[in-house]
């Protein structure tokens, strides 16, 4: 075991033994004072930094560490297994590192194999709940989980007189789930995607508190979605306009999803072209233009200001494309 905990250099700083076991302890000891969703996203990128600059197979078995604490607080030996969440993601990022691969790939890889461990935890958990595992019973489990959501807009009510009226019927909060479970699968990837770049970004920043920044791909390994997205969310868009008066049509449904799931990566493309822009004092005058009219649409319509700065990440990525390979 001591292998694990020896210095490993470059010519630029050296990691004391001290650090790696502070580092492996936060790993081990975090399910026991903070939620095991903090605790993931933390784990995830201490384990990739430690291995990719150690390179221990003795570090395989860290895992077992995290799950007793979270056994220990949660006192339920399938429960605590989420506490481990974080380890397939990070031998994903490690694969992906190691072939060089590109921070989207490497996002995509450690998504996937996120989504794949609670693909499997969740039918575990559910049949520990219910004591088995049936159609009946993930549809009950659906119910349980939608019932909260159900509860909380029947509380918005509108005072007319002295009568006060449920602001949506039955009908329109049926059909408002209904509506939202057709985009779910495209928010949990939106959200799982957003979950694994904290992860790399954490992994990142590691690298270069300790200047091991030969351990990513390139310095700057930045975020960037091919031209090909860019076009995909185009025609996308304009079939999901276009495609159906029902959100119930299945082109509808599947062209919302594919445009949720980009345009969180053409929002924050956006952002980083506007910071640029500003830094360099590279064309300002489009960076303002791009920022007063987003700072418009927070008064007008908040939650297009997202899709907004989408369309601005989309015009860029199309553009920059075509100054490249012109």
């Amino acid at each position: 075991m001591l292998g694990a905990f020896e210095i490993f250099e470059n010519e630029n700083m050296s990691v004391p033994p001290i650090t790696i076991i502070l580092l492996i302890a936060v790993i081990a000891l975090m399910p026991l004072v903070i939620p095991i969703f903090i605790t993931n996203l933390v784990s995830a990128a201490i384990f990739v930094f430690l291995y990719r600059t150690n390179r221990n197979n003795l570090l395989f078995a860290l895992p077992v560490l995290p799950y007793l604490s979270a056994l220990i607080t949660l006192q339920n030996p399938i429960n605590a297994l989420e506490a481990i969440a974080f380890y397939p993601l990070a031998l994903a990022v490690i694969f992906m590192l190691d072939k060089k691969s590109t921070r989207v790939q490497t996002v995509i890889a450690a998504s996937c194999a996120f989504i794949l461990f609670y693909a499997v935890f969740t039918p575990i958990t559910v049949a520990a709940e219910y004591n088995g595992l049936n159609l009946a019973i993930m549809e009950q489990f659906l119910n349980d989980q939608i019932e909260p959501f159900k509860e909380f807009i029947s509380l918005y009510t509108v005072t007319i007189g002295e009568e006060t009226i449920p602001l949506y019927s039955e009908a329109q909060i049926t059909d408002l789930i209904n509506q939202t479970l057709l985009i779910i699968p495209a928010v949990l990837i939106c959200f799982v995607n957003v979950f694994t770049y904290i992860v790399t970004a954490l992994y990142r920043k590691l690298t270069q508190l300790f200047r091991q920044t030969s351990k990513i791909p390139d310095e700057r390994w930045e975020l960037k979605l091919s031209v090909v997205s860019a076009y995909v969310f185009c025609v996308t868009y304009v079939i999901s306009i276009f495609g159906g008066t029902t959100i119930y049509g299945i082109v509808t449904v599947a062209t919302q999803n594919i445009i949720l799931i980009l345009t969180p990566g053409f929002a924050y493309e956006c952002v980083l072209a506007l910071i640029r822009r500003f830094k360099n004092r590279e064309n300002v005058r489009w960076a303002v233009i791009v920022c007063t009219v987003a700072f418009v649409m927070l008064f007008v319509s908040p939650g297009m200001v997202l899709t907004l700065l989408a369309f601005f990440g989309v015009a860029e990525a199309i553009i920059t494309h075509h100054k490249i390979y012109k």
